[in-house]
């Protein structure tokens, strides 16, 4: 699908013909601009009623993220210029077209580079989406092994294995000596995703979430009601669909 440029932000659009049109004129839609336009119009004045109209899209792209309740932790298109969510804070999707592909956090938010022999346009959404889930999921084992050389030492227990994934109804989840983390917590503040690690530790003494489970939760981490509360509140939101 192709877009135009925006400053930061890449705005992608179609073009339908129809021979009801007797003028050029512009719809958005869920995903995307539909330009409509006469059957005889050339290419070349579809693009100059694009760039009119440049101001307006960007207005209409902010006004549907504003709505949406996802849009405040992922974004519409995966495009430059757009947002997402990392550790509660919002920080700018960079995108630039280079030889390699890389991804790495920067002082003015995550830049992707992606390769320009393998990546079509069309393509260039999906794509991005794919490496911003991959860097989630490492930043995510970083943290997740952060807080377990926090808390393992004095709570006096560590898992022997982290395995870190998607969960479709939990946040966390404890086996034989191993602990599973959501990488979906990486939107969350950090004491959240601190929270589940130490609650998933806990699991490691206790299998259930009887009394003297949720008593040693509170002694290593005691403000985990507050952590519950964001995430009753907030969770469902972080769910990329």
């Amino acid at each position: 699908m192709p877009f135009i440029q925006i400053n930061n932000s890449s705005l992608p659009y179609y073009v339908r013909r129809s021979h009801r049109a007797k003028r050029l004129h512009m719809l958005f839609k869920e995903d995307a601009f539909e330009v409509v336009a006469p059957p005889r119009i050339k290419n070349s004045e579809i693009l100059q009623f694009i760039r009119q109209y440049k101001k307006w899209m960007l207005k209409q792209l902010t006004h549907r993220q504003c709505k949406s309740p996802k849009s405040a932790y992922w974004p519409l298109h995966f495009l430059a210029g757009e947002t997402l969510r990392f550790k509660d804070k919002s920080i700018l999707l960079n995108v630039k077209f280079a030889k390699h592909k890389g991804t790495i956090l920067e002082a003015n938010g995550l830049k992707i580079t992606v390769p320009w022999q393998k990546v079509t346009q069309e393509g260039l959404s999906d794509y991005v989406k794919q490496q911003v889930v991959a860097w989630y999921k490492e930043e995510a084992m970083i943290a997740v092994m952060r807080a377990i050389q926090t808390y393992g030492p004095v709570m006096g227990r560590s898992p022997l294995a982290v395995q870190i994934k998607k969960q479709k109804t939990r946040w966390g989840s404890c086996g034989m000596d191993k602990i599973n983390i959501n990488w979906l917590l990486m939107l969350a503040p950090e004491a959240v995703l601190d929270y589940v690690v130490v609650h998933e530790l806990c699991h490691l003494f206790h299998r259930n979430h009887g009394v003297r489970f949720w008593a040693k939760v509170e002694k290593f981490f005691p403000h985990y009601k507050q952590a519950e509360a964001w995430l009753s509140q907030h969770g469902q939101a972080l769910y990329l669909t």
